[in-house]
Formats: C-alpha cells, structure tokens, sequence
C-alpha cells in the first residue's frame, strides 16, 4: 500500500516475478503521490507482463487513512485485500487472480481498480 515504487523496486524487475502483485495507492498521498508511484510505475510493468498485477487507487485515500485498527475490522481495504486473497487462493495453478467485478469497495471511501485504464508510460531515458 502506498509503496515508494521507485525507492524500493527496479520497475523493470517484475518481468521475473512469478506472482501478482496487488499495488493500493491513495489518490491523495502526498507522501508518496500516486502518479509518479504507482501509476506509470504500474503502466510499464502491466504493459511489459501478463502476470495479473493490479492496482487500485483509493479515492481520498492519503498515506496515513488507510491503516485500519483493530477496533474497526480491517478499514476501507477490508473486502479489497479479502477478495484479493480468496481470489488468489481459488485460481488455478499458474493463473493470476482476478479480482471479482463488485463486493470489494467501501462505503466510506470509493475503491478503483484502474488498471485497464492506465496510459501509455512515458518514454525512460
């Protein structure tokens, strides 16, 4: 959630991963903002695999709203990383989950998976 993609990670490294990857990013972090982050981040690798990566942008989501306690059961991201989960664990060997159309949002904070309407990454020098 909210990774510094860029500080941690060689973009071009996920081409020998060998799992998906579930990327969450607040569409209103300005600790680690979500354009340079995550999204052409994610543009590139979805674009260079075919690993069912995904990435979901959380609106109002900031670094810090995201966390849940426990008194709360989990948070805006509960049935997220719940379907995320079960999904992984029902699809065949070598397939990458997929993530159900609905019954992962949130009724406090709107959840969306954006992957398929990422845009065309940048040209990297």
């Amino acid at each position: 959630m909210s990774p510094p993609m860029r500080l941690l990670f060689d973009i071009d490294s996920a081409r020998g991963m060998g799992a998906a990857v579930l990327v969450v990013s607040g569409g209103s972090d300005w600790v680690v903002p979500p354009g340079p982050e995550a999204i052409e981040p994610m543009a590139r690798v979805i674009r260079a695999t075919s690993e069912g990566h995904r990435l979901v942008l959380v609106e109002g989501g900031t670094h810090f709203n995201l966390r849940s306690s426990l008194a709360n059961g989990g948070g805006a991201l509960r049935g997220l990383i719940l379907a995320w989960f079960s999904a992984a664990s029902q699809a065949p060997a070598g397939s990458p989950p997929q993530l159900p159309p609905d019954g992962w949002g949130s009724s406090t904070m709107p959840l969306r998976d954006v992957t398929k309407h990422l845009p065309e990454p940048a040209n990297q020098p």
